[in-house]
């Protein structure tokens, strides 16, 4: 007499309160474990390139100033200029530089900021050029 014949036999037990999975969803449950989760993520965001953020020297804040006094002689036409800003990353340290093209509606020095026709607020200590 085997070990089991007394339960060999008897019918497949079916759940009253669950539901019968298929055979997908009972085949991920015996997926195959990764030892080595979120390594492949953070080797990937090692890799990552993100640039270093350069400050201005007091000249180039000169010239930065000056093209925004000659962009606020004509906000009323909204002009449409290049704008240079970093963007820092959320990750690690260091960012990017993007450049758009907007229509300026304010420049605000006293608040640091330029914000354009559909309400974008650039911060003028992140910015790095600006094109007339």
């Amino acid at each position: 007499m085997g070990k089991y014949d007394d339960i060999i036999n008897l019918p497949h037990h079916v759940s009253k309160n669950r539901p019968h999975l298929s055979m997908e969803q009972r085949a991920a449950q015996f997926a195959s474990f990764r030892a080595l989760t979120g390594y492949f993520e953070m080797t990937n965001e090692v890799e990552r390139y993100v640039e270093e953020r350069f400050y201005l020297t007091d000249e180039e804040i000169d010239n930065l100033n000056e093209k925004f006094r000659e962009i606020s002689e004509h906000l009323d036409e909204m002009p449409k200029v290049e704008i240079t800003y970093f963007v820092p990353d959320k990750y690690k340290e260091g960012g990017k530089y993007i450049t758009e093209t907007e229509k300026i509606r304010v420049i605000d020095i006293v608040n640091g900021f330029v914000e354009t026709e559909t309400g974008k607020r650039y911060w003028i200590n992140k910015i790095k050029d600006v094109s007339f």
